[in-house]
């Protein structure tokens, strides 16, 4: 028999593990119906099966709503007849216009215009356009300066 704080870290410990269990099944769950909408619901140009749409959420309502539904739609299905389910409505990919934007300041190269318009208004960003405007700055003090020493050169050239 495990002692009280023996128990009490195997219980933690079972806590975390079953925490951690329930992320990754709604991981691998998001990637399933992200596989199934881009391969089956989305795709064109492919020859594809209806996909229809069986909602298992309520466990209590499982025969109804995705059991009784299912043998309708696979009866139908392999007797030639219509089927009177609903199916999952197909969406149109928008189309992403493709076009290189750059960005001098950063040397970087953004694919779409959406891209471009995060780049331009990030953080990164705004502090490569500080950093470029200061050595700017620097740089034509430091221009002004040598200036003011070549006039000062030439006056005393002249004078002597």
């Amino acid at each position: 028999m495990l002692k009280k704080h023996e128990r009490e870290n195997h219980t933690k410990l079972f806590d975390q593990c079953l925490d951690k269990l329930k992320i990754a099944t709604k991981r691998y769950a998001k990637k399933q119906d992200r596989w199934v909408l881009n391969r089956l619901v989305n795709s064109q140009g492919r020859a594809v099966p209806p996909v229809y749409d069986l909602d298992s959420t309520d466990v209590e309502q499982w025969s109804t709503n995705v059991n009784e539904k299912a043998i309708k739609i696979v009866s139908s299905f392999l007797n030639n007849e219509v089927i009177n389910v609903c199916e999952t409505p197909r969406q149109e990919k928008k189309k992403i216009e493709r076009k290189i934007y750059t960005c001098n300041i950063c040397q970087k190269y953004l694919c779409t215009r959406e891209q471009y318009d995060l780049h331009m208004n990030a953080r990164g960003h705004k502090r490569q356009v500080a950093a470029v405007r200061n050595r700017e700055k620097q740089l034509a003090m430091k221009q002004d300066k040598q200036l003011a020493i070549n006039i000062e050169f030439k006056k005393d050239a002249v004078n002597t």
